[in-house]
């Protein structure tokens, strides 16, 4: 799909960046874009490694194929947005805690989950370091959905 990167992208990706940089404060926080353009934020100790603690997002366009402009061409989609959290899935039986702490967690989380978008958790498999391949559909391990009443409009 051909698209502009909306403004609103733009700013709530530094938005989240500058939010995570205050909660991690010993870690690296680096902001980037993905091959198709959108808004990607890492964080970690500046050099991501398999079994420590690797956090990237992405700030993405939520699907809409039914969207068309006034020439049936696949239409430029500016809201709403979801952002989509990447991380290493721990090994077999460890849970929760092994490279991101419970505080990590509610961390990010928070800082997610406040920005009013739909939040989807993705996870690699034990010993990839997440990147942008990690989000795929069978990756998703949870999302949510910050209003079960108005789904869009908070995210307008």
């Amino acid at each position: 799909m051909a698209y502009t990167t909306p403004q609103k992208a733009l700013e709530l990706a530094h938005e989240i960046a500058d939010k995570l940089k205050l909660r991690f404060a010993g870690k690296v926080v680096t902001e980037g874009f993905d091959t198709d353009g959108l808004p990607t934020i890492t964080v970690n100790d500046g050099s991501a490694a398999t079994t420590e603690m690797n956090i990237f997002v992405k700030v993405n366009l939520q699907s809409w194929p039914l969207a068309k402009d006034i020439l049936g061409n696949a239409a430029n989609i500016y809201a709403p947005l979801t952002v989509q959290l990447a991380t290493e899935a721990p090994a077999a039986g460890s849970g929760v805690g092994v490279y991101l702490t419970v505080q990590n967690v509610l961390d990010i989380a928070g800082e997610l989950i406040l920005k009013g978008s739909r939040v989807e958790w993705y996870q690699s498999t034990n010993g990839t370091v997440p990147t942008a391949s990690t989000i795929a559909a069978a990756n998703l391990k949870g999302s949510f959905q910050p209003d079960l009443y108005n789904p869009l409009t908070n995210q307008q």
